[in-house]
């Protein structure tokens, strides 16, 4: 949403937050929310213009869409990976 905004380094704040959460694991994660975590952390990485480490968190969110067991829950994700133009 912060990224949409402008705002990146709000964007930045909110998607490292969710990524330690989802990391943390515990209780009501599903299997996409890893992939998906890393993948906004791309998307807040790339509205800060810093193009090498959303590439890198676009890597990460890659590898972790072999995990998912759901092919549409991978489908979505990829489609939002994709959209990133990376």
């Amino acid at each position: 949403m912060y990224s949409a905004l402008g705002r990146p380094e709000a964007a930045l704040h909110h998607a490292q937050r969710a990524l330690e959460l989802v990391r943390e694991g515990g209780e009501g994660f599903e299997d996409w929310d890893l992939a998906t975590a890393l993948e906004v952390v791309a998307r807040a990485h790339l509205a800060a213009g810093n193009r090498s480490e959303a590439d890198h968190y676009v890597a990460l969110a890659q590898s972790e869409l072999d995990k998912v067991a759901d092919p549409e829950d991978r489908e979505i994700i990829g489609s939002q990976l994709a959209e990133l133009n990376l």
